[in-house]
C-alpha cells in the first residue's frame, strides 16, 4: 500500500515522501502522477517523530491515576495535536492510514523476542508528553530557585564557576525576548503616585523632576532598580500607582499623569508568553519548550510578588534580569500588579543627581523627559480610609499648572 503527499498538510512529511521520487497513484486519497512512498517506509518515519515528544505510559512505572489527565491517542496527536492531513482524507481514511502507517512498521516477532517494545501498537494506542511528570517543569522551577540563590547568596557580579550558572539562565531568558516584546506607543497616558508633594508647586517645570523619579542619589534599590540607579515606575489607573506606594491616612498623595511622547520597546512580563513549538517532524523540534514557559512564570510571578522584609536582598534577582533587558537594548517592562493585577511600567530612564544641571555628565540612563511628558497632575489629601478631597491641575500653553 502506497500514501503520497497529497494526503498530507504537513511539509515535513511531504517532504520525507519526495525524497524518495517515486511517482505513482495513492491507494488512500486516489490521487495519481503524485510523490508516493510505502506506508512502511512513512511508518518508521512517524515512529521515530512521535518517539521525540511523547512515550506509552504502559512502559514507564509512573502510576497510570497520575498520568490519565495527561493522556491522549497516538490518532489525536496526528489529528489533532499536529494536524498532519489534508483535507482529501476523510476521518475513517485517516484513521486506516494511521492503522496501516503503525502495523506495517512495527517491530517484528523476533525483535519482541529480542526485548523490543512497541510503543505505538495502533492508532488508539494512549501516550503522554515525554518528562510531563518527571524533568521538565520540575527542572525549569529549580532552575530558577537556583539562580536567586546564586547571585543572592553566591557570586552577583560575575560566574565564579566554570559552568557559567548565571551567564546560561540569562542567556536562556533571552532567547524567547522575541515572544515577550511589545511597543509602548506614543500618545498612551500613564500614571505616577508619589507621598506628601511639595506645597506650593504651580510651574509644570518645577512639578515635574518632583513626581518624575527620584534624582540617582536618592534612588533606593526596589523590584527592578538597584540603589543609585533612577528608574521610573508608572501604572495603567490612578488607584494602582496609589496602591503601590502604600500611603497611610493623614498624608497627601501627588498624581501625575504622564503621556508617552515616543515609542518605546518593553519586554512584556505581565503574561506568560505561550511558546508555540515547532512539530515533531520538524528538525528544529525542541522538546524542552513544553517546560520553558515554567521559568517564564516563576519570573514573571517574582518581578510583581510584594516583598516584606530583607527586601535589598530578595530584589537582587529581578534587578540583574532587568539590567539585563536593559543590555539587550530594550526601553523597560510592563509587569502585573499584585495588589490590583493592573499593568505597571518600569521604564530604564531617570534623573540625575540632585544638584548636577549638566547632562553629559550622566549618560548612563536617559532622561525621562525624553520619553514623557506631564500633562496633568492632581493633588489628594487623605482625611479617613477613604479619599475625600481632590485638587487637579492641567498643564498650559504658558508652562503652568492651573486648577480645573
Amino acid at each position: 500500500m502506497q500514501c503520497c503527499t497529497m494526503c498530507f498538510s504537513n511539509t515535513n512529511i511531504q517532504s520525507y515522501i519526495d525524497e524518495y521520487d517515486e511517482i505513482g497513484t495513492c491507494d488512500y486519497c486516489e490521487s495519481e502522477g503524485v510523490a508516493v512512498l510505502e506506508v512502511s517506509a512513512l511508518g518508521d518515519y512517524v515512529r521515530t517523530c512521535l518517539q521525540k515528544g511523547y512515550e506509552n505510559p504502559s512502559t514507564s512505572d509512573v502510576p497510570y491515576p497520575l498520568l490519565e489527565s495527561n493522556v491522549q491517542t497516538v490518532m489525536e496527536v496526528l489529528d489533532c495535536e499536529e494536524d498532519i492531513f489534508s483535507e482529501k482524507l476523510d476521518w475513517d481514511i485517516r484513521t486506516q492510514l494511521v492503522s496501516a502507517l503503525l502495523n506495517e512498521s512495527a517491530p517484528s516477532y523476533r525483535d519482541i523476542a529480542q526485548g523490543a517494545v512497541d510503543e505505538f501498537i495502533d492508532e488508539e494506542t494512549e501516550v503522554v508528553l515525554k518528562g510531563v511528570l518527571y524533568g521538565g517543569g520540575d527542572f525549569y522551577f529549580h532552575t530558577w530557585e537556583g539562580f536567586k540563590d546564586l547571585v543572592m547568596h553566591g557570586n552577583r557580579f560575575f560566574d565564579l564557576s566554570e559552568n557559567q550558572v548565571r551567564v546560561d539562565i540569562l542567556e536562556t531568558f533571552g532567547s524567547f525576548f522575541s515572544e515577550m516584546e511589545m511597543e509602548l506607543n506614543e500618545g498612551k497616558t500613564l500614571f505616577r503616585a508619589r507621598k506628601n508633594m511639595p506645597s506650593g508647586l504651580d510651574i509644570l517645570d518645577r512639578i515635574e523632576p518632583e513626581i518624575g523619579p527620584p534624582p540617582a542619589n536618592r534612588a533606593i534599590g526596589l523590584r527592578m532598580n538597584p540603589t543609585g540607579i533612577s528608574y521610573l515606575y508608572l501604572a495603567e489607573d490612578i488607584k494602582t500607582c496609589k496602591d503601590e506606594i502604600k500611603a497611610d491616612k493623614d498624608e497627601t498623595i501627588g498624581v501625575g499623569q504622564f503621556e508617552i511622547i515616543q515609542s518605546l520597546r518593553l519586554i512584556d512580563l505581565s503574561r506568560v508568553p505561550r511558546l508555540k513549538n515547532t512539530s515533531i517532524f520538524s528538525p528544529d523540534y525542541n522538546h524542552e519548550l513544553h517546560w520553558v514557559r515554567y521559568f517564564l512564570k516563576h519570573f514573571c510571578e517574582e518581578i510583581s510578588k510584594p516583598v516584606e522584609e530583607n527586601h535589598d536582598l530578595e530584589y537582587v534577582p529581578t534587578q540583574l534580569l532587568c539590567e539585563y533587558i536593559r543590555f539587550k537594548g530594550y526601553d523597560g517592562i510592563r509587569y502585573r500588579s499584585s495588589l490590583t493585577r493592573k499593568d505597571c511600567y518600569t521604564l530604564f530612564c531617570g534623573q540625575q543627581k540632585q544638584g548636577v544641571t549638566d547632562c553629559s555628565k550622566n549618560a548612563f540612563i536617559k532622561d525621562f523627559r525624553d520619553w514623557v511628558k506631564l500633562v496633568k497632575f492632581q493633588q489628594y489629601e487623605i482625611k479617613t480610609v477613604d479619599i475625600e478631597s481632590v485638587t487637579t491641575y492641567s498643564s498650559t500653553g504658558s508652562g503652568r499648572i492651573s486648577p480645573n
